[in-house]
């Protein structure tokens, strides 16, 4: 019997409740915290025979690559006490080497296994200058933007007082303090337009793209031919992200733009997406992103559309195609 790989961390609520749900439909699977590395594991790996072995250490239970069905990598995490059990130069090395560990893992699995979320492609899938050249392929609208580093370039544009703009790639940042910080889409108001046209503030390289007039926004997750659209209802200002508290989801079923994003999904050769899309008030659909992957089931909470479910059938589908002998 095949058995379905999560790389995970400890701290993966979602990842949770996935593993309750196989744990009751008695799948067959090994779950790898990546962030018990260092304790809970014992790992070995021979990349020349595309071999590897994973225990752990107080159950017992392991895994090798011939039994394994599907990959499912659902989060990465250094261990939370890294400043406690490495000097502090060194954590960025062993991020490194712990993350290399993982796909020297995925590395002795035949092309043939399915890796839900598989961090080479999505390092691809992840850039949103990519993503927008493949969402027009796939027939999506876009917003109106432009990436640049010179205010000019920025003014001249027909739609430059109705703008936001956001991080060209990654969302996060470290300081030299250590600290963590998002970097969130902001809409340029009065005060920040005039203070770009009037040079008081340096551009580095910013994505600037025109803010659609939007009745609604939704979050669209797909994987398999499973497409789940859901509305985000209750949200303040134009960035639902910055009201999460006071946002409740409403399931739409038979998306209009549903095509467009199974389409998607086939072009970026990847399993999983979350989409975000706005509806304009002329009532066009218009591609923001696709995180790959992405969280999804704040979307259904209570369990009331079963997505929870729906991924964990998913999940098995993908292990028992690679099973050797039929199961009934």
């Amino acid at each position: 019997m095949k058995q379905l790989l999560i790389i995970s961390s400890s701290a993966d609520s979602e990842c949770d409740s996935i593993h309750r749900h196989l744990v009751k439909n008695k799948v067959s699977f090994f779950r790898l915290n990546a962030d018990r590395f260092h304790d809970r594991y014992a790992i070995e790996i021979d990349p020349g025979h595309s071999t590897f072995k994973l225990t752990h250490r107080k159950t017992g239970a392991s895994i090798t690559e011939s039994t394994v069905g599907a990959v499912w990598w659902s989060r990465y995490a250094l261990p939370g006490n890294t400043h406690q059990m490495f000097e502090p130069h060194l954590r960025e090395f062993i991020d490194e080497e712990y993350y290399s560990t993982l796909i020297a893992i995925l590395s002795c699995l035949p092309d043939t296994i399915p890796v839900l979320n598989h961090p080479i492609k999505h390092y691809i899938a992840g850039h949103k200058a990519y993503q927008q050249k493949v969402a027009v392929q796939c027939g999506f609208a876009l917003p109106n933007q432009v990436i640049a580093n010179s205010a000019a370039s920025y003014l001249n544009k027909p739609w430059h007082t109705n703008a936001v703009y956001k991080p060209v790639s990654n969302s996060q940042y470290i300081t030299k303090n250590k600290q963590q910080f998002f970097a969130t889409v902001r809409k340029i108001d009065k005060p920040l337009l005039a203070a770009i046209r009037l040079n008081k503030i340096e551009l580095h390289i910013h994505h600037f793209q025109e803010q659609i007039e939007g009745m609604e926004e939704y979050r669209v997750t797909v994987f398999g031919d499973c497409v789940m659209a859901f509305r985000i209802d209750g949200a303040k200002g134009f960035d639902w992200r910055l009201s999460l508290n006071d946002l409740h989801y409403t399931h739409i079923p038979n998306f209009p733009v549903a095509q467009n994003c199974l389409a998607y999904m086939k072009a970026m050769d990847i399993l999983f997406g979350c989409f975000d899309i706005i509806r304009s008030k002329q009532n066009g659909y218009y591609f923001l992103e696709c995180n790959a992957p992405g969280y999804f089931l704040f979307l259904d909470p209570k369990g009331k559309h079963n997505m929870a479910k729906q991924f964990t059938s998913y999940l098995i589908a993908l292990t028992m195609q690679n099973n050797e002998t039929p199961v009934n």
